[in-house]
């Protein structure tokens, strides 16, 4: 928690509109604020706490493979602040284990393909399909919920995300090793929502002045 004070007070210093990086680990993006806890980010943020940025600052959110290390309630708690940090039109883009290959490969029985699966992604001790199944979903603990895209979709419109879709790879934001096995998921602040939070607040705001 230290650290995560120490890095809201620099965050107070960043010079907006920006661009988040969130659970960045050693692959820093230049031109983005890159947050982790880890020693390599710009930022040190316990990212299961409120973003210490303002409402409608922040032109783009991307994560690639740390979501699924939040639970599902603090994923939508996540999304949420997302949604909040993002201007009217900003994008959210997020990377994650695509729990539908894992799962394929398991029920069709290829044993080909998960032994290519296994040998790239998983411990030697996932001897059986079932044992890298249970390893996919639980990564030691880190793990803390899958995704298929239509989980993923679901979620992202139910915190208040417009246009989501599942989207190809992408060299100028993706790591080429994340390139095979993971499902690309993005959406936006629509400019509706900010324009009905903000007539809303208008009619509060009348209403509560002295006649």
């Amino acid at each position: 928690m230290r650290a995560h004070w120490l890095g809201v007070r620099k965050a107070s210093s960043v010079k907006l509109p920006c661009a988040l990086h969130i659970g960045c680990g050693p692959n820093k993006k230049p031109g983005w604020v890159n947050i982790d806890l880890g020693k390599d980010a710009d930022i040190l943020l316990d990212l299961r706490e409120r973003l210490p940025f303002p409402d409608n600052s922040v032109n783009m959110v991307y994560s690639e493979h740390f979501f699924e290390h939040l639970s599902l309630e603090e994923g939508n708690r996540f999304l949420r602040e997302c949604l909040r940090v993002l201007v009217p039109g900003g994008r959210f883009s997020v990377g994650v284990p695509n729990a539908q290959l894992c799962l394929q490969d398991y029920v069709t029985g290829d044993r080909d393909e998960w032994l290519k699966v296994r040998d790239r992604y998983h411990p030697k001790w996932c001897s059986t399909p079932m044992h890298s199944v249970n390893y996919f979903f639980r990564q030691d603990g880190e793990h803390k919920y899958a995704y298929d895209a239509e989980t993923l979709i679901e979620l992202l419109r139910d915190c208040g995300f417009s246009d989501v879709h599942v989207r190809p790879w992408d060299a100028t934001l993706d790591l080429e090793a994340r390139r095979d096995g993971t499902l690309y998921v993005e959406g936006k602040k629509s400019h509706l929502r900010e324009r009905a939070a903000s007539e809303c607040a208008a009619k509060a705001t009348t209403r509560d002045s002295p006649s």
